[in-house]
């Protein structure tokens, strides 16, 4: 499973409650494949890439964006649309 897929399946198994990349990091680990040496540091800027509130525009911005960032100290995310079911 890729990164931005298991943060958004981890946040809404969880309600969409704010959550920092770390906590959402030991979620995923498990679940994600990867052979990089920082996956926490990775995973955080997929994150901010994906935010409609962020200022990093390192990812393609055609893709509508996911998440956004509603806490600071520690950074935490929540999806951005999020319906209950």
């Amino acid at each position: 499973m890729k990164f931005i897929e298991a943060a958004k399946l981890t946040l809404e198994n969880n309600n969409n409650k704010p959550m920092s990349s770390n906590e959402i990091w030991e979620e995923i680990k498990h679940i994600v494949e990867t052979d990089g040496k920082t996956p926490k540091n990775s995973l955080n800027t997929m994150l901010l890439g994906q935010c409609v509130n962020s200022t990093l525009n390192k990812f393609n911005t055609k893709n509508k964006k996911i998440f956004k960032i509603v806490g600071r100290n520690p950074m935490k995310f929540k999806i951005s649309k999020f319906c209950t079911r």
